[in-house]
């Protein structure tokens, strides 16, 4: 067994890994995770369309609003000598409803975003492929991302069987994310474009869209003909690979003055902060 405790806020975990009898692979095979007396057990298993490897929503005590995570074990060496073990993001949710309402609509919705993707480009799910991985931490990111439009459906589903609302707005960040971390590499028209990398990338961006695309479905079904849908972006997304250094053009132009190394803020007309 290896066992030790993790800390999530004020919540306290024990995590177990063990190796059940009742399972054929020899060594390591199981994660227990143990919280307030009840007990859970979860298989490790690579990312997949199904949610099931997921475990139960965890809620979390002491906290100043209603907050839920959940773990995810994505491998696990028999010899215990490397495992993957993934907690999802703990948001509260705060509102001018009582604790109780607030509490009932995360219970019904799931939990609010875990956006993994600076996760995944610091390679916690593995290599990604522009740093030549196999693809493995594109699949458990769009895993998240197939995770999380469940939620937004639960959410709709929840609020509108519950609250009748007069306006519902739902938010997602996970295509404005995909962008910023893809289309630099999927961008034809920036300079050094990898045309064997961007057909690698592009089949899990596009899954991305389609997800989302299902959950905007979702919404349309469910609602009247007298409901406006109104889908909404801030901006648009286009390859980039190099960096303006603003202050460098300002100083050259007379009108950011350094004194020492430092933006002389007495001298200076224009500066980026």
């Amino acid at each position: 067994k290896i066992r030790w405790s993790h800390a999530v806020g004020k919540s306290r975990f024990q995590l177990e890994l063990f190796d059940d009898p009742s399972d054929p692979i020899r060594g390591l095979d199981s994660l227990a995770i143990l919280s307030n007396g009840r007990r859970e057990v979860i298989k490790p298993q690579e990312a997949s369309e199904s949610l099931s490897a997921w475990s139960k929503p965890y809620f979390l005590e002491g906290e100043e609003a209603p907050a839920v995570t959940y773990f995810r074990l994505f491998s696990l060496a028999p010899d215990g000598s490397s495992y993957e073990i993934y907690q999802r993001a703990a948001n509260g949710i705060k509102g001018t409803e009582s604790t109780a309402t607030i509490t009932g609509y995360l219970q019904g919705y799931g939990g609010f975003h875990d956006d993994p993707f600076q996760a995944y480009e610091r390679g916690v799910f593995g290599k990604p492929l522009f740093k030549e991985g196999d693809g493995t931490a594109e699949k458990r990111v769009l895993e998240l991302v197939r995770q999380d439009c469940k939620f937004l459906m639960n959410g709709f589903d929840y609020a509108q069987a519950n609250f009748k609302p007069d306006l519902l707005m739902h938010y997602t960040p996970m295509s404005d994310s995909a962008g910023h971390t893809w289309v630099g590499a999927l961008d034809p028209n920036i300079s050094g474009h990898d045309p064997n990398l961007a057909a690698k990338l592009w089949p899990f961006y596009a899954e991305v869209f389609r997800l989302q695309d299902e959950w905007l479905g979702h919404v349309l079904s469910k609602v009247g003909p007298d409901t406006i849908v109104s889908l909404t972006s801030d901006h648009g997304m286009a390859g980039a690979n190099k960096y303006v250094h603003v202050n460098k053009l300002l100083e050259d132009a007379g009108l950011l003055v350094r004194t020492q190394g430092r933006i002389d803020l007495t001298k200076s007309k224009a500066f980026v902060p």
